[in-house]
């Protein structure tokens, strides 16, 4: 079972686990409470996901770099 960490400006902000076929599930990190299930995404929507939920990703913005 493969994942990975998504962090933005050093700040560990989510998460994806590896699930069936192309698909991850998706999480928002929250320090002092439960993570937020975002969902089940490819792995580049899955991190967009992650960092519109932060307020990290700038609207319009297509590509994670």
């Amino acid at each position: 079972m493969g994942g990975y960490s998504v962090t933005h400006d050093n700040d560990y902000v989510g998460y994806l686990h590896a699930t069936v076929g192309d698909q991850f599930n998706v999480y928002r990190r929250k320090v002092h409470d439960a993570d937020d299930w975002l969902g089940k995404f490819r792995l580049e929507d899955g991190v967009k996901a992650i960092l519109r939920a932060c307020d990290r990703l700038v609207p319009g913005q297509d590509r994670v770099a």
